[in-house]
């Protein structure tokens, strides 16, 4: 396959020539370089862009107004393929206020189809077209112009075999009937938001370590001084932590000051904050009890219920092996645990689990379920391959002989 043409914009006219020939083609591949240690918002620094007929950098340092550029990306026939897209949509989202209509990722369909995940962009293509890359430049700052030769070339190796490694990915998807199963975590991808990181289902407060300790009015200050922090940050451009440490938050959820004294004596706090922070420490202790966050419910897990949800993400990862499918990408430690919980206490399986929705419940879920309910018994058969356990009917219950009627006393 002959090179393709590369081409770095830095200029305007260079920009809108390049948008139209863009324009032109319903499947591109997208790739970004943004530093964001040192903002709220990442600083986006260069947009990768292949075509089937050019490489294209945008030196978005130089082309301010890229938002054409992101308007292409996102119409209804162009499909986009990334290498682990979060970031990719989130910076679509920031600009213009949608993500693309159409996404694959390439970190994702190798999740489906047997290679692992997740899966650094170099090992997948080395797997999958041959290809190597050089990752050298993963730490550089790209903010700095101009930039070096090392530099571009890394910037156009991001996206250089991206459309390769599509078709190859396609063909396998087929091939295994996995394309319909790709296509919803495309969709859950598109979808998604930074404030789903972590424990699912959990508002990003919650996460904060320690917050499941807090009473209901220390839980609404902790929420209070949370959103505060976030609208000062995205206010001021600066990333949250470096405002007021997470720590730092929890500590004066905790104390529940009633005057600026007491958080005088808390190292780290910032002193122009403390009457904004007591202000508020005030408001929550008014506030109703009804109106505060609930505690987390404080869940026990016995020693059989720690036996069984290792047995079962051992069914699991056996299952994940016969089917060629990555097991983080199944179901998380989190969800395993709430499925035994739920069995243990006689409850309803949660809903929302999602190894009970869509390809999932098809391909994991049915061998799952019938470990659970007793239906298959498990036996260590070898070590001879990779899926070391088998499945058994049980054994049919011998039936109690009917008991005889007793002999009516003559």
């Amino acid at each position: 396959m002959d090179a393709l043409p590369e081409l770095v914009v830095a200029n305007d006219h260079d920009f809108r020539g390049a948008c139209m020939r863009i324009a032109k083609h319903n499947l591109v591949a997208l790739d970004t370089e943004f530093v964001g240690e040192d903002t709220y918002k990442p600083e986006i620094c260069l947009v990768q862009i292949a075509t089937p007929d050019e490489l294209i950098l945008v030196d978005t340092i130089k082309v301010k107004n890229i938002e054409p550029l992101w308007k292409l990306l996102v119409e209804p026939q162009r499909e986009v393929v990334v290498h682990a897209g979060k970031e990719e949509i989130r910076l679509c989202q920031l600009a213009i206020g949608q993500a693309p209509s159409k996404l694959f990722d390439i970190q994702i369909a190798s999740g489906l189809v047997g290679l692992g995940f997740p899966v650094g962009m170099a090992q997948l293509l080395q797997s999958l077209v041959n290809r190597r890359i050089n990752k050298a430049e993963t730490l550089t700052d790209w903010r700095v112009r101009p930039l070096t030769s090392a530099q571009i070339r890394y910037a156009f190796d991001d996206v250089r075999y991206l459309l390769q490694a599509h078709a190859v990915l396609v063909a396998r998807l087929k091939q295994m009937d996995r394309l319909e199963a790709a296509q919803e975590e495309f969709t859950r991808l598109i979808n998604w938001t930074p404030d789903e990181e972590g424990e699912p289902g959990l508002e990003k407060w919650r996460r904060l370590r320690g917050a499941g300790q807090l009473d209901r009015k220390k839980l609404a200050l902790l929420k209070m001084i949370f959103d505060w922090r976030e609208k000062r940050a995205s206010k001021l451009n600066r990333p949250a932590r470096t405002l007021m440490r997470d720590d730092l938050l929890l500590e004066v959820a905790r104390r529940m000051p009633t005057t600026d004294r007491e958080l005088n004596l808390v190292r780290g706090l910032q002193a122009r904050d403390i009457p904004d922070l007591v202000e508020m420490a005030n408001l929550a202790r008014k506030m109703p009890p009804e109106l505060c966050p609930e505690p987390p419910e404080k869940e026990v897990e016995t020693p059989a219920m720690i036996i069984a949800s290792g047995m079962l993400s051992a069914v699991l990862g056996d299952i994940c092996i016969r089917q060629k499918l990555a097991q983080t990408m199944v179901a998380s430690v989190a969800e395993i645990r709430a499925v035994v919980r739920a069995k243990a206490q006689k409850k309803p399986i949660p809903e929302g689990l999602s190894l009970r929705e869509g390809w999932r419940r098809k391909l994991v879920w049915p061998l799952i379920e019938a470990v659970l309910d007793g239906k298959r018994l498990l036996r260590l058969k070898g070590f001879g391959s990779d899926s070391p356990i088998e499945y058994q009917l049980p054994a049919a219950e011998p039936e109690t002989p009917p008991q005889a009627e007793p002999t009516p006393a003559e």
